[in-house]
């Protein structure tokens, strides 16, 4: 059982979590930019 193999396992473990933090991440910074550029239109 080598390094890479490991971190491998671990990562596809932990994939359904990863994947659910960075939507979450990227709907709510869409979500403010979307407000911000409402609010404050150029």
């Amino acid at each position: 059982m080598n390094a890479i193999e490991n971190l491998h396992r671990h990562l596809h473990r932990h994939m359904p979590l990863l994947i659910a933090a960075s939507a979450t991440v990227w709907t709510v910074f869409a979500c403010g930019w979307s407000l911000y550029a409402f609010a404050h239109p150029l």
